[in-house]
């Protein structure tokens, strides 16, 4: 028994020409690492890819585990025709019932395929197809909206001005009131009507931006949460619009703080970093270095809502628009910028990526 167990770890521990201690390290990692063989049976897995397959996955046959058509299965195929390593980024897996994104890493090993599972953040894709369809609409209803409020408003002011009747007075007043309230919210549909700020885009401190909407949040609707910053000094200015990454994040800032709704203890954390490893802009022709966070300790976000949470009007609150997620949405676009969406029972991350600025009139 001592000489079979003893064989049983050299097999692990063998990899091409060197020794790992896998019994060691293999289940510290965040990945799901599995070792399969040509026809896809299960060799070995560790705790990370049971987990995830709540499953013990020895001697399972993969392919019984995906869905058919599986794209996973189709870079295994791949990477076992060509005998190489094979690798993707964002590949939506099914797993459970579940959709996901992970990195894949498939590597040839000893007649065997180490397979590497990463979760990925959800990539959040803003809807702007939905948002270009009603971008007609918006800007009529701007525009014949706000012409008969103007009148509207008007008149009740004159009324107040002239009646004598204190009611009279405190109708008007209501009158106004709503009148201000519709007009308020048509200004903040203004941003569907489409067009960019593109050449307005100059060179921006980001922690300048982050301080201001801070101290903003911290002086009205965040002054009961307590703000965490983690912010990296050294990074370069952003190619951007102050008053429009002020918007952004102010928008960001309050939908966390609402997310924090009632737990005892609310917290947000900003935080600012340089990603050596670039990410794109949606049309692959910028790369974005400068990352901000913006995380709160909320309930988090239900996976059916993920896919549509930068929809138009779409919201969960009773008193919300559902505008202020695609305004963000809308403005990280135009500065050809990217966000993602992370989101756990107990955490919620966006995380936005912006270019950085280069001054190419003294190149």
């Amino acid at each position: 028994m001592m000489v079979q167990a003893e064989k049983q770890k050299n097999t692990l521990n063998y990899i091409g020409n060197e020794m790992l201690d896998f019994a060691a390290i293999s289940d510290l990692a965040p990945e799901a690492l599995l070792f399969i063989d040509h026809s896809l049976s299960v060799y070995w897995a560790n705790q990370s890819a049971q987990s995830l397959f709540q499953k013990s996955l020895k001697s399972y046959d993969l392919s019984s585990l995906l869905p058919p058509g599986c794209k996973l299965i189709d870079l295994i195929n791949r990477a076992t025709s060509l005998n190489r390593i094979l690798s993707a980024e964002d590949l939506e897996i099914k797993i459970n019932g579940s959709k996901r994104f992970f990195s894949v890493y498939v590597q040839p090993l000893n007649n065997r395929y180490l397979l590497s599972l990463r979760k990925r953040p959800a990539l959040v894709k803003s809807s702007f197809a939905s948002i270009e369809t009603i971008q007609t609409m918006a800007a009529m209803l701007a525009h014949e909206i706000k012409n008969p409020l103007t009148s509207i408003k008007g008149a009740a002011q004159i009324i107040e001005q002239k009646s004598p009747d204190k009611k009279m007075e405190s109708l008007s007043k209501v009158i106004q009131l709503e009148s201000q309230r519709i007009h308020d919210l048509v200004d903040r549909m203004a941003f569907l009507e489409g067009g960019s700020d593109s050449e307005m885009l100059s060179s921006v401190n980001i922690h300048v931006v982050l301080d201001h909407v801070i101290k903003a949040a911290q002086a009205g609707y965040a002054k009961n949460i307590s703000i965490e910053c983690d912010f990296d000094p050294s990074l370069p200015e952003v190619n951007a619009t102050f008053d429009k990454l002020v918007q952004m994040f102010s928008n960001l800032l309050k939908n966390a703080s609402e997310a924090c709704a009632g737990i005892e203890t609310p917290q947000i954390c900003i935080r600012s970093f340089f990603t050596t490893t670039a990410k794109y802009s949606a049309d692959r022709s910028v790369p974005l270095r400068i990352g901000v966070q913006v995380i709160d300790n909320g309930c988090g976000i239900a996976e059916d809502i993920q896919k549509i949470i930068f929809s138009p009007f779409f919201t969960t609150r009773h008193e919300g628009t559902g505008l202020g997620l695609p305004m963000v949405a809308k403005l990280v676009e135009d500065h050809k910028g990217l966000i993602e969406l992370g989101t756990s029972k107990d955490k919620t991350c966006f995380s936005v990526y912006l270019p950085v600025y280069e001054d190419t009139e003294n190149e």
